[in-house]
């Protein structure tokens, strides 16, 4: 079994088009979802936004789940100034080297327990880190896909360039604390701040392409590992990096 997580239902929206839920099975965007794709069971699992929701949400998955290969997908802020929004990029680090073909880049991603929301902050980061991108929950996934001995890849779909700063800070329009959209503070925001409508329409329509750009990257992952034996090499990496670790 392949599972893969989200931060929110939002960012899976586009990918549970792919996917068939299995019927003898509860579907609440609160739990893990059970289901397949291309007749591979997959489950789908929203974990929270931000390091400390992360966290609890992971750890909770892992105690229902325990498979194969986990992708953490979802969307990341560009580093790189050469990627545009709805651009592919896998984790290298997470990969066990075993890379997949197609239209997926390979580089690192950073996270980080806020959003880099200026395109100086993006800048300052790439020369820190050298990351192509930049999310809030991968490095907690990863810490707990290793801590359990379960190999994990880490793909996200670009959200923002790197020349593109967000136009509402994020606090305007998602409470972090409570894990949920803020409607009214962003309707706020704007009326105080017009010249921000504009650029927050363009964002939030990008959003749509790169969930769909997601959702095939995702839907081509398990389909190349379904049918690969670098799952059952990835899982031995998994374990030896377990049981090697301080």
């Amino acid at each position: 079994m392949f599972t893969v997580t989200f931060a929110l239902p939002d960012e899976s929206r586009e990918f549970r088009k792919y996917w068939s839920p299995d019927p003898r099975s509860s579907q609440s965007a609160q739990e893990t979802l059970q289901g397949s794709i291309h007749g591979v069971p997959v489950s789908i699992g929203h974990v929270g936004v931000g390091p400390r929701a992360a966290g609890v949400g992971i750890r909770k998955l892992l105690e229902e789940v325990r498979p194969k290969l986990l992708i953490c997908a979802g969307y990341g802020g560009a580093l790189d100034p050469t990627l545009n929004v709805g651009d592919l990029v896998l984790d290298a680090r997470h990969a066990s080297n075993h890379y997949p073909r197609g239209g997926i880049r390979v580089g690192r991603i950073h996270s980080r327990a806020t959003a880099a929301e200026r395109v100086e902050d993006k800048r300052a980061l790439l020369g820190e880190t050298g990351a192509s991108v930049v999310d809030m929950e991968t490095a907690t996934v990863a810490g707990a896909c290793a801590a359990a001995g379960i190999p994990m890849l880490a793909l996200r779909v670009v959200s923002d360039s790197a020349t593109q700063p967000l136009p509402v800070p994020m606090t305007h329009w998602f409470d972090i604390a409570k894990q949920r959209p803020r409607p009214l503070t962003l309707l706020a925001f704007l009326a105080l701040h017009p010249a921000a409508i504009v650029p927050f329409a363009k964002f939030v329509h990008g959003l749509s392409g790169a969930r769909a750009s997601l959702a095939i990257g995702i839907s081509d992952l398990i389909s190349e590992f379904a049918q690969s034996p670098l799952t059952t090499n990835m899982a031995s990496d998994a374990q030896s990096s377990r049981s090697t670790a301080p």
